[in-house]
């Protein structure tokens, strides 16, 4: 809390309790307490864009992406259910749903031989679940994973 309100604050309490609420009597006067003037800073407009000035394009990601990996042999883990899988999946890729990936990363650790810099590309319906994976091995010492997004992209 700023000092200036912390004066007003202590002020006003003093002048508070120094009145009875219950009667007429007057109550003993304490001496006046000056607070500090409260100021408030200048409030700027937020600056007025340059229409003439162009907007920075998104950054484009950097590396190969999961497509040319898998094409270079890359692993690939498809991290969805059974069901999804059954309905299509990439040829050469592994099965692992995205909810056992924490269990079996000595397995997916064998697929780079058990190098975690090679690189993985993890795929699943549209990316969300194959991020959630990425995360998973990063935090697992693996250290180029691609979310290759969804499977279709690989074919």
């Amino acid at each position: 809390m700023s000092r200036i309100l912390r004066y007003t604050m202590t002020a006003l309490l003093l002048v508070a309790c120094s009145k009875k609420s219950d009667s007429n009597e007057a109550a003993p006067s304490a001496p006046p307490v000056s607070a500090p003037p409260v100021t408030t800073p200048p409030v700027s407009a937020p600056p007025v864009p340059d229409p003439s000035a162009q907007a920075t394009p998104p950054a484009e990601p950097t590396g190969p992406s999961g497509k040319e990996l898998a094409a270079q042999g890359a692993p690939i883990v498809d991290v969805r259910t059974q069901e999804e899988w059954d309905e299509g999946h990439v040829e050469g890729a592994t099965l692992i749903p995205v909810d056992e990936v924490e269990a079996r990363v000595a397995e997916i650790e064998d697929l780079v031989g058990g190098d975690k810099s090679k690189p993985i590309v993890v795929v699943c319906r549209s990316g969300g679940r194959a991020g959630k994976a990425k995360e998973t091995l990063e935090a697992h010492g693996f250290t180029q994973v691609v979310n290759g997004g969804k499977w279709q992209n690989l074919e």
